[in-house]
Order: structure tokens, then sequence, then C-alpha cells
């Protein structure tokens, strides 16, 4: 949650204060729209209680910065322009199962059904290289990317643990602020179309919400967006453009 959002205004304060602001937010990448995702509507700013809890903490955060980085510019591998190792793999594979079929239905007493199993075992064998090939080929595509993913899973591990034992009080800190007046969080989900529907209590509030990302499996778009309600309804979107790309851990 290490985000500052923009902030977006309902409306001059005015006679229309005390009541609750209607906002229709719409979630959107690329102008699809986003369905099933989750937004909480937060009275308070929870990066700041996160701050907070995080600065009580004896331990700092782990730093990983230099891989943040790394993830976050990490594109799959385009698969190569003329796979020769793939295609001959699969006519080698073809062929095996019709001379397999062929054979089935061959009397195995009769005249030339040596010959014919003979070539059978031949492209079989031919098979067998060509499938070791193919998966050589993968594995050195491959290699880099299952590294990288050893070493952001070993990374997220220790900053799961992290995050656990320092933001450990969050609940009972929002727990506090509740009893203490505020309002309870609200927590709503994008219909099919991409959009929800929030009744947001007069006063400052925060939306939070997270997206994986489409291509990227380390990254997600975060979307942290601080708005006041003044009795005006009003509608919001979120997308690309107004979220932050952060590692997905």
């Amino acid at each position: 949650m290490r985000v500052v959002g923009a902030l977006a205004v309902a409306g001059a304060l005015s006679a229309c204060a005390d009541r609750p602001t209607s906002v229709a937010v719409r979630v959107t990448l690329d102008g699809v729209p986003v369905p099933g995702l989750d937004v909480i509507a937060y009275p308070f700013d929870p990066d700041r209680l996160l701050d907070s809890l995080a600065a009580a903490f004896p331990e700092p955060r782990p730093d990983f910065a230099a891989l943040e980085r790394e993830l976050l510019a990490f594109t799959p591998p385009p698969p190569p322009p003329d796979d020769t190792a793939e295609v001959g793999w699969r006519a080698t594979r073809d062929s095996v199962v019709w001379l397999a079929d062929s054979l089935n239905a061959v009397d195995r007493r009769s005249a030339g059904y040596g010959d014919a199993y003979h070539r059978f075992r031949q492209l079989y064998m031919r098979l067998v290289q060509r499938s070791a090939t193919r998966e050589s080929a993968r594995r050195a595509d491959l290699d880099p990317v299952r590294e990288l993913a050893r070493r952001a899973g070993r990374a997220a591990d220790s900053l799961r643990v992290w995050e656990r034992l320092a933001y450990a009080g969050f609940d009972s800190a929002v727990a506090r602020l509740v009893a203490g007046g505020e309002h309870e969080p609200i927590l709503a989900t994008t219909a099919a179309d991409g959009w929800l529907e929030l009744e947001l209590a007069p006063g400052a509030w925060w939306l939070e919400a997270r997206l994986p990302h489409r291509d990227n499996p380390f990254a997600e778009y975060v979307w942290s967006v601080g708005l006041v309600s003044a009795g005006f309804p009003f509608r919001l979107l979120l997308s690309e453009a107004t979220a932050t790309l952060e590692w997905r851990h």
C-alpha cells in the first residue's frame, strides 16, 4: 500500500455536506471493463496507518528495491519465430501415431509386418531424440524465468513475514478508530460492466484496490485514491493511467 493517490474532490463543501455521497466507480484496463474487482473505501488513510505501525516495529522493512525494479521490468520471452524443434517433434509424433494405428490393424503373422514394425521402432527412437531436443530448447528459454521466480519467491516470503509481524496491529487499530466514531470501511465489488456504487458518509475517504498485471506475473496495478464526500454524487474512473505498478508479493 505504498501509494499516494490523487485527491478527487466531490464538490465544494456546502449545505449538502451533511448528506451521504453517491460515488459511482468504474475500473477499466485499456478501456475494457474489469469485473469482480474488490474496492475498499476507508474513512482514514490506510497507508498512513501502516506507516505508523512500521515506524513502531523494531526491525526495518526488508529492502528488495533492486529486485523489485527487475521484476517490474520483466517481459515474458517471445516465442521463437521459427521453432524447428517443435515442428519436427510434432511431425514425428504424428507419424508415430499413424504408423502405430496401421500396425494395430495388421496381423502380426502377415508378410511385411516385421519390416513395418522395424520402421516403427526407428521412427519411435527418432521421436524420443526429438523430444529431448525440444525439451532442451524449452529449458533454455524458461531457465532464466524460473531463476527469477525463485529469487522473487524467496524475497516475497521474507517480506510477507515482516509485514505479518509489523502490521499485526492493523485490524485492532481500525477497530479502535471505528469505536472512536470513524465509519466502518466499505467493501464493494465491480459488476460485469466494471461499475460499482458506494454511499459514503460526509468526510474524507480513501479507495484502495489491487489487480494482477495482465502480462507480468510479478506485478500488479494498485489504486489508492483520496476523495472528499460532500453530498454531491460523482463518478470516478480507475484505469492503468491512474494506477501505480507495484511488485506483487
